[in-house]
């Protein structure tokens, strides 16, 4: 019986290796060009000199958003590219007051699954985000972990599901300001229509 289940065991290790482990579809110089659409949904909010925070979820005072965005990516080998990605998201919160945040990031992403029909990109980025506030404007820091899953209908044209997280700290260098300083958490997730080539 044991015999069995570990013949077993290595023939289901072999067939679902087989069905992911494949040769690499993209090549250096290839680009995929993407639209997002999607909701953000509020992680937390810590404010740094607040001592009953991090406020968790709907307690942080946001509602769910939305999120509209467009990305480039350029791969510089076969599994990993570099892109930039521009976007607009925005929240409501208790007060109906509008959160507007502009991120500009510097993505890197790593396709550890591309079979041509799917890929599985990993993604972790960087940049600089606009954030409106009622009649505050700030420029501050920005940074995403996010993995998705896109499906290809044809050689060129894909449609895909993302999600992550995205963080963007808040420092007020005016001493009337402080206790805003804060790090804001959400959670976005994306449809997303591909185009590569």
């Amino acid at each position: 019986m044991k015999r069995k289940l570990l013949l077993l065991l290595l023939a289901l290790s072999l067939t679902s290796g087989s069905l992911f482990a494949s040769n690499n579809f993209y090549q250096q110089g290839d680009t995929i060009f993407s639209f997002k659409t999607g909701a953000t949904i509020p992680v937390a909010i810590d404010f740094f000199f607040d001592d009953e925070s991090p406020y968790w979820g709907f307690d942080s005072g946001l509602s769910v958003g939305g999120i509209g965005a467009i990305n480039f990516d350029y791969f510089y080998n076969e599994t990993t590219s570099l892109g930039v990605e521009v976007g607009y998201d925005f929240n409501y919160d208790n007060s109906d007051t509008l959160y507007a945040n502009i991120p500009i990031a510097v993505l890197l992403k790593y396709y550890p699954i591309q079979t041509g029909t799917w890929d599985v990109p990993l993604t972790v980025g960087g940049g600089l985000s606009f954030n409106s506030y009622d009649d505050d404007v700030l420029l501050s820091l920005y940074a995403e972990v996010k993995a998705g899953v896109t499906y290809y209908v044809n050689q060129n044209w894909g449609v895909g599901l993302e999600g992550g997280l995205s963080f963007v700290p808040q420092f007020n260098y005016s001493s009337d300001k402080w206790s805003d300083n804060g790090l804001l958490t959400y959670a976005p997730v994306t449809i997303a229509v591909s185009y590569r080539k």
